[in-house]
């Protein structure tokens, strides 16, 4: 994730935008939970630019992702996120 990607979502007719630094330290480190599932649903792509659409399915959620991404010198980087979620 590049420094100046952005989480951004709609929830509670409340659009929210966190920066990296704050969207990164909600996570610890934890054995993956077996009910837990990661699914990429398509990649778009054009040069050194793409979109990915995936989904994260939990025991409680289903969350949406569409990430852009550059490719650097580095590899591909996250420059910004925007996401959904839904219960179950």
């Amino acid at each position: 994730m590049h420094s100046s990607c952005k989480l951004k979502n709609y929830r509670d007719n409340t659009l929210t935008v966190t920066d990296r630094n704050k969207y990164l330290s909600n996570f610890k480190p934890r054995p993956k939970d077996a009910e837990t599932r990661f699914e990429v649903l398509s990649i778009d792509f054009v040069e050194n630019i793409a979109n990915a659409k995936l989904t994260i399915s939990t025991a409680k959620h289903i969350f949406t992702d569409y990430m852009n991404l550059i490719r650097t010198n580095e590899g591909w980087i996250i420059v910004d996120k925007i996401s959904c979620r839904k219960e179950k």
